[in-house]
């Protein structure tokens, strides 16, 4: 079985604009039945690493202090 994979372009997350990076399609909607909140994405490290990422689990908050691009 093989993953297709895309280029992701013009992706805006926290209010960065991140560059294009190329991504796997993967249908999260079996996983998304069997959890509260679905997901829309899973972030790879190739988008991570653009980027410092500040995670608060207690408050359910993230933000983006510094962008490496």
């Amino acid at each position: 079985m093989q993953t297709p994979m895309f280029v992701m372009t013009g992706a805006v997350m926290g209010g960065h604009v991140f560059p294009p990076s190329r991504v796997a399609a993967v249908d999260l909607g079996h996983v998304n039945k069997t959890i509260e909140k679905p997901m829309d994405m899973i972030i790879g490290y190739s988008t991570y690493r653009h980027a410092r990422w500040w995670f608060d689990f207690p408050r359910q908050r993230w933000a983006i202090t510094l962008r490496h691009f």
